[in-house]
């Protein structure tokens, strides 16, 4: 099978969603295609699933049997670290390490990052970079990479809502009953 130019990096955190439930993996492979991509897994993202107790050659044999991708774990490079070091200087405190690594692995390797972390989806989309959380991808066929997050607009109607009501509300006199004898 030909080999598609995608490239994407796993974040620890789907790599032990896909450990936990098999279903994951389906469900994510059919949501964004991932047969014949290229995949990478960080040193990272190797020794945080390793500290959760989760085996990482049993973790990339189980997706190699479920997903025709090419899978490869990649050690982390000097470019990557000092990279990781400003992108902590520039988005702290909603940064913070290992996401940091993370994120300048997925730009030094040029790859989509795949990560449940919104805070990290989020600097990854003020630094204009690709990043997808599997967990609010759309189940259309052509979901978007980098997804914003910004207020839903239900909640901007719902807080001009209650600004009117507040202003339209009329002060109500009560209504006092007495009895006289």
């Amino acid at each position: 099978m030909a080999r598609s130019n995608k490239v994407f990096s796993l974040d620890s955190c789907v790599i032990r969603r896909i450990a936990d439930n098999p279903n994951y993996l389906v469900a994510l492979n059919c949501r964004m295609d991932l047969s014949g991509a290229r995949i990478l897994i960080s040193d990272t993202a190797k020794f945080e699933i390793t500290k959760y107790g989760f085996n990482t050659d049993e973790i990339i044999d189980k997706l190699s049997s479920s997903i025709d991708a090419e899978f490869s774990v990649v050690p982390l490079s000097h470019e990557v670290n000092v990279l990781a070091v400003d992108l902590i200087e520039r988005y702290s405190p909603d940064l913070h390490w290992p996401d940091n690594l993370h994120m300048a692995f997925a730009m030094v390797n040029d790859a989509i990052l795949l990560s449940c972390d919104r805070d990290l989806a989020s600097c990854c989309d003020r630094e204009g970079w690709k990043c997808v959380n599997p967990d609010i991808i759309t189940t259309s066929s052509n979901a978007r990479f980098g997804r914003r997050f910004r207020k839903p607009k239900w909640r901007k109607i719902a807080d001009r809502e209650l600004s009117v009501a507040a202003i339209l509300k009329k002060q109500v006199a009560k209504i006092r009953w007495e009895v006289s004898v």
